[in-house]
């Protein structure tokens, strides 16, 4: 913290300062300075001067720093700012990943939904972890009384049975089990 103080003590008009300034509330957010990196980094991405890459690191940092203090709702709007701006497609795919899962913890199942099939339909330019866990959450919102589970259970092999999943298969029998858990199907809940 004192050598990022330093560099905006003394090289103010550096072209890395908004740069410093992201890091500098990082390192407050680390050591649970919330509410102070809050207060900095809301001025931050107001300031008309900051742009680029700068403006998506201090969204994702005030993201970081609500939902440290457990205000999701206020997360939920940063978080948003920093998935427009991103241009780096894991970045992108990561955010809103991220975002479904605040949606997902505010209670808003719909809106979830929406941002892990956004994630699911970056397919290459997604990291594959995030479109296999996004993939498996679509169990958690299936709806087992009208829903189609022949097609369901169809769509949900083909993941299992492709090979790019691999090093993923724990994650997807998991979440296979839990789909049967639901249907109150015990034992091939267990036997996944």
């Amino acid at each position: 913290l004192e050598a990022i103080n330093y560099i905006l003590f003394k090289f103010p008009t550096s072209d890395k300062i908004y740069e410093a300034k992201v890091w500098r509330e990082k390192i407050h957010i680390r050591m649970d300075n919330n509410e102070t990196a809050i207060t900095n980094l809301s001025k931050l991405v107001t300031d008309e001067k900051i742009s680029g890459q700068d403006v998506v690191d201090a969204n994702a940092m005030l993201t970081q720093a609500f939902v440290n203090t457990k205000q999701n709702d206020s997360a939920i709007v940063y978080l948003k700012k920093a998935v427009e701006g991103a241009t780096v497609k894991e970045e992108k795919a990561r955010y809103r990943f991220i975002l479904a899962q605040l949606y997902e913890s505010v209670g808003k199942p719909d809106s979830a939904q929406i941002f892990y099939n956004k994630v699911i339909e970056m397919k290459r330019k997604s990291p594959r972890r995030y479109v296999i866990q996004a993939e498996a959450k679509k169990v958690l919102f299936f709806d087992y009384e009208k829903g189609d589970t022949l097609v369901f259970n169809e769509k949900y092999q083909k993941l299992i049975d492709n090979r790019e999943n691999r090093p993923f298969l724990d994650v997807l029998y998991h979440y296979k089990g839990v789909y049967y858990e639901k249907l109150d199907n015990t034992t091939l809940a267990e036997k996944n």
